[in-house]
Formats: structure tokens, sequence, C-alpha cells
């Protein structure tokens, strides 16, 4: 009989220790740990995934700016340089894109005497068919559809007017180019500022020209006095 109440005091032990409440160690290590461990896991995968977007998304940003918007926003601005110094009267409105050539007199010397001939060549790149040649290689699979669109109108428009022959078709393609370049232009200048401003490049400042989607403007105001005094200085150079 001793031996049978033994044991059912073991029994009710056991159970009692079954159903008693875990100490507070017990309860870190078996609830909260585990937890901890997962939010851990959760987050630090989370912000290894944010830090690879992010990464990822600089550098296809980079690679638009470089091999779309920043060759074509190169040309603008060896062209609006010279139209500052050499052509102020020329407006962008009126002559969006610049040819800009320059004639040379070439002396060759053979058998047969020296030959003298005059040759035209660009200054700078700033030529249609240097434009022509950025447009081709430009990574269109990163252009937005916008640019795509007019740098193929540009490329067909100059095509049809670089014509011997004068007819409505090249009268009706100078026309459409005309207007494309105003759009190609702005589109360049807007293009070039935003990938600038997403690559967070943008807050540079200048003190001699200001951007915007129309123009590049040069800021300093150069007078007839300096020209003067400068183009004396040349001649005692020279002389």
């Amino acid at each position: 009989m001793q031996e049978i109440t033994q044991l059912m005091q073991q029994i009710l032990n056991y159970l009692e220790s079954l159903s008693s409440t875990p100490t507070t160690f017990e309860f870190i290590a078996t609830t909260i740990s585990p937890i901890v461990s997962t939010i851990a896991v959760v987050g630090g995968g989370g912000f290894a995934l944010y830090k690879y977007y992010v990464g990822k998304n600089y550098d296809i940003n980079l690679k638009i700016l470089n091999e779309v918007y920043l060759p074509l926003y190169s040309y603008l601005v060896k062209q609006e340089t010279f139209r500052y110094i050499a052509c102020p009267e020329k407006t962008w409105e009126e002559y969006p894109i610049l040819e800009i050539r320059t004639t040379k007199t070439k002396q060759t010397l053979s058998s047969t005497g020296l030959t003298t001939e005059q040759v035209t060549e660009g200054i700078c790149g700033c030529t249609k068919d240097a434009l022509l040649k950025i447009s081709e290689q430009t990574n269109m699979g990163l252009a937005s559809t916008e640019l795509v669109s007019l740098l193929n109108i540009y490329m067909m428009t100059s095509y049809i007017t670089s014509g011997n022959i004068n007819s409505n078709e090249k009268a009706k393609a100078a026309i459409l180019q005309e207007k494309t370049e105003l759009a190609l232009r702005k589109e360049i200048l807007e293009g070039y500022k935003y990938y600038h401003k997403k690559l967070k490049l943008h807050k540079s400042h200048s003190d001699i020209y200001s951007l915007s989607s129309k123009q590049i403007e040069f800021l300093p105001t150069i007078s007839q006095e300096e020209i003067d005094q400068v183009k004396g200085e040349l001649d005692k150079i020279e002389s």
C-alpha cells in the first residue's frame, strides 16, 4: 500500500512539473531567441537585397548617362561655346543644331609643281556627320522612346535633305528636321540633367554657365574693352 502511495505521488509531481510556468531564462531560450534570430536573418537579407537594388540601379543610371546622353550633351556644349564666342546672333531657337566648319588653304608639292586647294573641315567634331555618327553609336536599348524616335527621324531627314535636287519631299524633310532638332535639343538637355540628378552629381555649381531644359547659357559678360585689351596683348606677342 505504501509503494502504491509513493508511485501516485511521483506521478503527481511529474504532472505538476509539466504544467508549471517556465522560468524567465527558459522563456527567453525557448521563445524569444528563435524570434530574434528569425528577425535578424530576415532583416539582414532585406538590407542586403536593398543594397543590391540600389547598387544595380546606380549602375544602370550611370550606363544610361555615359552611353546615351553624355556624347550628345558634349556636342551641345561645344556648339554652344562656339555660338557664344563667334555667332551669338544665331539664336538656338532658329539654329538649334549648329554645323561648324572652317576652310583652310592646303598646299601640296609634287613633281608637277605646287598645288593649292581649299579644304573644308569640321571644328571639334561639330558637324552633322559627326552628330549622325554619335546618334548611330547611341545605346538605343537604354534610351527613352522619345530620344530613339527623334534620333531616327533626324537621321532620315538628314539623308533626304542631303540630296541635290529640290523637291517637295526635300522641303518637307527640311521643315520636319528643324522641328526635330528643337525637340532633340530639349530631350538631350532634360535627359542629361535627369540622370545627373539621379546619380547625385547635380549639386555642383558653375560660374561659367547655367543649364536649363532649353539652353546652356554662359554667365560671364565680356565687354568690348576687355576684348580690345586682349587683342592688343596678342598683337604684341605675334609681332
